[in-house]
């Protein structure tokens, strides 16, 4: 241990030999204090090596008045008693740092490098995502077994999804620089206002542990639900491959798809179909999922109403009907040969028009008919 560096130029190590007659008055009074400042970073093996060396009281030499004697032991005890006292401080130190608390919530050194934030800057995350699989979720503050769960959830659900698509998790056509090819899940503990949004790479979930996933009356089999419908987009653009054409697709096919990924088949009747379509006979559009091409197709009302989502599952009845060799007669395989024609460029509307064989002007003008016979045909 390196010897403490007094002030002019005599070492801790010539303090204790007894010198102590050499040391002006100031250097004394103030030794405690420097002992303790100089021991607490140094603490280990050397300070047990230099405190039975150098601190173990001793006689002073015999030469040096009583009273130079007195103060040497006096000093030498006292240092001693900081040494033993600095071990006891740095072992509880050291057992606080053991212990502490993996989710401790720290939102002051948050990283902004997640690759959500493409799209959404404002979301840090703490550094200390769970890694399964398939996957890896962060957060900002959720705990490691809330991370953990939706980890595990997200790897069921693709199961499920991979099932209905049919494919394997190494076709999806992840970036060049993706090299860990795991899909990310950011778990908002700090309560994003939406449920669920789903980007290139991941999706973004409310924490299982998030005040807003408490209060918002969620049930485990909904949060799964909404996952797998998240999770199913993001399939949805692996398969396309392109990232610059990764929503080249109308919005009720993609949100359609999204919820018949989830097995979110909601509308099953045509009584179903039928309050529906009364319900919207005064609105634009008359609540026809067809007529959804992009966001901005949605009925004013319906948007400053904040009720989209009540279109979803007749959405998800039109993509259905397309899937179902007893609807529109093409399959899960249409589909998928369809994403391969976005991710090479084709528009979409020539592209549903090959695969699925009609014209999207022809399903928009006859969904109401096809619905009716379709949901007859399965109810009988």
């Amino acid at each position: 241990m390196k010897p403490l560096d007094l002030p002019g130029g005599t070492g801790f190590k010539h303090f204790n030999r007894g010198t102590t007659k050499s040391l002006p008055k100031f250097r004394k009074c103030n030794l405690f204090l420097m002992i303790v400042i100089e021991s607490l970073p140094k603490i280990g093996m050397d300070l047990m090596k230099f405190s039975y060396l150098h601190l173990m009281p001793r006689p002073a030499p015999k030469r040096l008045p009583k009273l130079t004697r007195r103060v040497g032991r006096v000093d030498r005890g006292a240092a001693f008693f900081v040494a033993l006292l600095c071990l006891f401080l740095a072992s509880c130190d050291s057992m606080n740092s053991e212990s502490a608390d993996p989710d401790e919530k720290n939102t002051d050194t948050l990283l902004y490098d997640g690759t959500w934030t493409v799209g959404w800057p404002q979301l840090g995350h703490d550094g200390k995502p769970y890694e399964s699989e398939r996957f890896i979720a962060f957060s900002e503050m959720s705990s490691q077994a809330s991370r953990q769960s939706v980890a595990n959830i997200a790897e069921e659900a693709l199961d499920d999804i991979l099932s209905i698509l049919g494919v394997m998790y190494d076709e999806f056509t992840f970036l060049p620089s993706y090299t860990s090819r795991k899909i990310h899940i950011m778990a908002d503990w700090n309560q994003m206002a939406q449920s669920g949004l789903a980007y290139r790479d991941g999706f973004i979930m409310r924490a299982l542990d998030s005040p807003r996933y408490q209060s918002a009356g969620y049930t485990l089999e909904s949060y799964r639900r909404v996952l797998q419908h998240e999770l199913t987009h993001v399939t949805e653009f692996l398969l396309i491959g392109n990232p610059a054409r990764q929503q080249a697709n109308d919005v009720w096919l993609r949100e359609g798809f999204a919820n018949y990924g989830a097995r979110h088949h909601r509308i099953q009747t045509v009584d179903e179909l039928d309050a529906w379509q009364a319900k919207n006979a005064n609105v634009p559009g008359g609540g026809n999922p067809i007529g959804i091409h992009v966001w901005a197709n949605f009925p004013q009302s319906v948007i400053a109403n904040n009720t989209t989502i009540e279109y979803y599952g007749f959405f998800e009845l039109a993509s259905r009907y397309l899937l179902d060799a007893n609807g529109n007669g093409t399959t899960i395989d249409d589909l998928k040969a369809m994403y391969e024609d976005l991710g090479n460029g084709m528009l979409f509307w020539t592209s549903f028009e090959n695969r699925f064989g009609m014209t999207i002007s022809y399903y928009e003008a006859n969904w109401w008919e096809l619905m009716r016979t379709y949901l007859a045909s399965s109810q009988g």
